[in-house]
C-alpha cells in the first residue's frame, strides 16, 4: 500500500503474508515502500496485519490451542523488514490477539499489539503534527464488536 499523509504523519500498511520471506520479493516491496515514502518527508506509522516475527508481541499464548502450538513464532518477516528499512516511528499490529497490550522497540520504532477488538479491546494513541505522540493506552469497553470467526 502506498503511503499517504495526514495530520503531519505518513501512513502505510502490510497484509497478512508473514513469510518465511522470498528475499527478491520482499527487496522489491520494500524498495517501493521506500521510494514512495521518501517524497512524504514525514513520520511514519506503519500498520501491520503481523506482529514483527521473533519480537516480545510474537509467540502464540491461546490456551485454546493444542500444546503443541504453544510458543510457536508466527509473526511476520515482512514486518521486521519494513522496520529496519523504513523505520517507522510507530507499528501497530494485531494478529495475535492473546498478545494485546505488548509493546517493544525495535530500533527506533514502537511497535505495539493492539488486536482484540471483537472483545472490546483497542489502544488510544495521540499522534502530534511535530512528530511525537503520547504514550499510547490500552484499552477495554465492556462491550466488544460482535466475533465473526468462532
Amino acid at each position: 500500500m502506498a503511503p499517504r499523509g495526514l495530520g503531519g504523519w505518513a501512513f502505510a500498511g502490510l497484509g497478512g503474508w508473514s513469510g518465511p520471506p522470498d528475499e527478491s520479493r520482499l527487496r522489491r516491496e520494500i524498495g517501493a515502500l521506500t521510494e514512495q515514502a521518501a517524497p512524504l518527508r514525514m513520520p511514519l506509522l506503519l500498520v501491520s496485519h503481523n506482529v514483527p516475527y521473533r519480537s516480545e508481541l510474537d509467540g502464540v499464548r491461546n490456551p485454546d490451542l493444542p500444546a503443541f502450538a504453544q510458543g510457536q513464532m508466527v509473526g511476520s518477516h515482512r514486518c521486521v523488514a519494513a522496520i529496519e528499512a523504513l523505520s517507522p516511528r510507530l507499528c501497530l499490529t494485531g494478529h495475535l490477539h492473546e498478545n494485546f497490550g505488548r509493546m517493544q522497540r525495535i530500533g527506533d520504532t514502537l511497535c505495539l499489539c493492539g488486536a482484540g477488538a471483537y472483545r472490546g479491546d483497542g489502544v488510544i494513541l495521540e499522534l502530534h503534527p511535530d512528530g511525537t505522540f503520547d504514550d499510547p493506552r490500552f484499552v477495554t469497553s465492556a462491550r466488544g464488536a460482535q466475533r465473526v470467526l468462532a
